[in-house]
């Protein structure tokens, strides 16, 4: 017991416990079940995406705009417990920008589904970017305005009779 009150002022000192204070998105939206919808995606946040090509690849979409310097993120067909409360969050590692996908839910289904979280980072004032995900980086160029990242072309249930 006496370790433990020696130790928990260092944590608070050092930061450990608030590691939410390095997070700079805003905005975060994560989909129910199997992403979201059609209509969701172009009114909600306007991104428009083929949905028949969305069982081939897990896919991070991003657009940039040069005049109010936000750069959005859409991950799509991310394969997930399907009782979790996602959260998207993105912070940096040096000049590297890295993307975490957070379940804050704290109930476990017997299932896989596949979701879609967005968020969008303000100030971003670069013409390219590195970018982390799932532990892979990939370079961004900003000046085409958006993009889209292959992150895995694995077909898995319940993608796997819809090709």
């Amino acid at each position: 017991m006496r370790l433990i009150i020696l130790i928990a002022p260092l944590l608070f000192a050092c930061g450990i416990t608030n590691q939410s204070a390095r997070v700079i998105s805003i905005n975060s939206q994560a989909s129910t079940c199997e992403g979201f919808k059609e209509l969701a995606k172009i009114k909600a946040i306007g991104y428009q995406q083929d949905t028949v090509d969305y069982c081939t690849a897990e896919k991070l979409r991003w657009k940039y705009s040069d005049s109010s310097k936000v750069l959005s993120f859409l991950h799509t067909r991310n394969k997930q417990n399907c009782g979790a409360k996602l959260e998207m969050a993105v912070t940096k590692n040096g000049e590297t920008y890295v993307i975490e996908e957070r379940d804050n839910g704290n109930s476990l289904s017997n299932c896989l589904c596949y979701f879609d979280t967005y968020c969008e980072v303000p100030n971003v004032e670069k013409t390219s970017i590195v970018v982390n995900i799932e532990s892979q980086n990939y370079n961004l160029d900003l000046s085409t305005e958006n993009g889209v990242v292959v992150i895995d072309t694995t077909h898995t249930w319940p993608c796997l009779g819809r090709l």
